[in-house]
């Protein structure tokens, strides 16, 4: 994600680093759907990942000096991949109870209209990417399917991404795969001060990257 920035903000003609930077992007998805499948409280993780959107975006507006809402960061997109995962558990756990389909119908109906936001109101890689986390969580459960049905999910988000226009170095994100299959076999563990440390970063060094950009 760095190296991808540092190219975007400083080096645009550097294409090389804007192919290093497509790794990134799934394997965060990834692990905010393998946090969805880890957590207690999938409502907090949703809380957290909303305002460090908000205070980045703020961050990136003052660095920019000017309001920067045509654009949404990355913390929006994953902010709105945890809620859809909340309805989606919402949707499970009724299943079988009387009221299932007015419950199901109203979570699917909130899962269609976050998809919607997150293109509307341009969150970074909009419902492509939100689709990705849902698609990586429904997955995640058999580790057998889920070994069979990265790569496939990868390209299914990459062709959504190249249909709406995006650049065709996009398909360099399916080397991100290869790290995916390396650790579905692992079991992560991440202390506060990582995950904090972790959160801090990404305001942070747009920042500094936007600052050294302008001055």
């Amino acid at each position: 994600m760095l190296v991808d920035h540092i190219g975007y903000y400083l080096f645009p003609d550097t294409i090389w680093l804007r192919i290093i930077g497509r790794i990134a992007f799934p394997i965060f998805c990834f692990l905010v759907a393998y946090g969805c499948t880890k957590t207690r409280n999938a409502r907090n993780f949703f809380v957290r990942l909303f305002v460090f959107a908000l205070v980045s975006q703020l961050l990136i507006s003052l660095a920019l000096w000017e309001i920067r809402w045509q654009w949404l960061n990355v913390f929006f997109t994953l902010s709105a991949g945890v809620l859809s995962i909340i309805l989606i558990k919402i949707i499970v756990e009724h299943s079988k109870k009387t009221a299932a389909p007015l419950i199901m119908t109203c979570c699917t109906v909130g899962i269609l209209c976050l998809l919607l936001i997150a293109d509307v109101f341009r969150f970074d890689y909009g419902l492509s990417g939100v689709l990705l986390i849902i698609m990586f969580y429904l997955v995640l459960w058999d580790k057998l399917y889920w070994k069979l049905s990265v790569v496939a999910i990868i390209a299914i988000f990459n062709i959504l991404m190249i249909v709406r226009g995006f650049e065709s170095i996009q398909w360099y994100s399916m080397l991100s795969s290869v790290f995916l299959l390396i650790f579905i076999d692992k079991k992560l563990k991440i202390s506060k001060i990582e995950r904090w440390s972790f959160y801090i970063f990404y305001p942070l060094h747009l920042v500094i990257l936007i600052l050294i950009g302008t001055f």
